[in-house]
């Protein structure tokens, strides 16, 4: 019974520090997500009403503003009718969101 009881101690040690490793590696590798997109934004948009973006991929849209803060999903069964909303907060004392539909 003390043999098995030392084991199970051994394998409860080994096992936490296994999780307190995982946890470490796991922190160091988290995404942070700026507010903002990417600083060259307006390029993209020559005026309130127009953007060259029209017609781009999901892809290229993120790697062109980065990943969007706020994320809004209308999932539908067929995936040509799911609907996605990008908000981006480019300014810092403006309220403003850039939405992207």
């Amino acid at each position: 019974m003390e043999r098995e009881n030392k084991k199970l101690n051994e394998d409860n040690q080994l096992l936490q520090s296994q999780l307190l490793s995982l946890t470490n590696e796991v922190k160091s590798s988290e995404i942070e997500i700026p507010r903002k997109p990417k600083s060259d934004w307006k390029e993209y948009f020559p005026s309130t009403l127009e953007t060259t973006l029209l017609g781009e991929t999901k892809n290229k849209v993120e790697n062109l503003l980065g990943i969007p803060p706020v994320l809004a999903r209308d999932t539908a069964t067929k995936s040509s009718e799911s609907k996605e909303v990008w908000i981006y907060y480019p300014y810092d004392t403006d309220s403003t969101g850039l939405y992207i539909y």
